[in-house]
């Protein structure tokens, strides 16, 4: 269970009209009991348009040692 998280250090990159590939960072913060108290990682995804919407198309989160 996640106690807190931020996200920060968002860039976002135009693959086309209709594509974007975002990235940033995620720091996540779990209670006491937790095997692990932070865990932090990168995130890039991939955004599609259609139509008039924005829809997310992948997602990978790649954990920073």
């Amino acid at each position: 269970m996640v106690h807190h998280y931020t996200l920060e250090r968002f860039k976002a990159f135009p693959l086309g009209p209709d594509a974007a590939f975002v990235k940033y960072e995620s720091t996540m913060g779990f209670p006491a009991t937790a095997i692990y108290r932070y865990k932090r990682v990168w995130i890039s995804e991939i955004w599609v348009r259609q139509g008039a919407d924005w829809k997310l198309w992948r997602y990978q989160e790649t954990r920073v040692k």
